[in-house]
C-alpha cells in the first residue's frame, strides 16, 4: 500500500474494499470454525493481521 498520507481517493476507496473482502473472509472462516484445518488457520491469522493494519490505516485517514 502507498504511504498512507498521499492516498488518493480511489486509492482509499480500494482500501475500503479490500478490508470488506478480508471481514467477508473472515467471517466465512469463522462460520466454520469447527472445521478450521492449519491452512485455514494460518489463513485466517494473516487476514486478521491484513485487518488490524487496513483499520489503523483507515482510522489515520478517516479519524472520527
Amino acid at each position: 500500500f502507498p504511504e498512507v498520507f498521499n492516498m488518493s481517493r480511489p486509492e482509499l476507496d480500494q482500501v475500503k474494499r479490500r478490508y470488506a473482502e478480508v471481514v467477508a473472509q473472515l467471517d466465512s472462516l469463522s462460520t466454520d470454525d469447527a472445521a478450521l484445518s492449519e491452512t485455514d488457520a494460518l489463513t485466517k491469522e494473516e487476514l486478521l493481521q491484513e485487518q488490524g493494519k487496513i483499520e489503523h490505516w483507515l482510522w489515520a485517514l478517516e479519524p472520527d
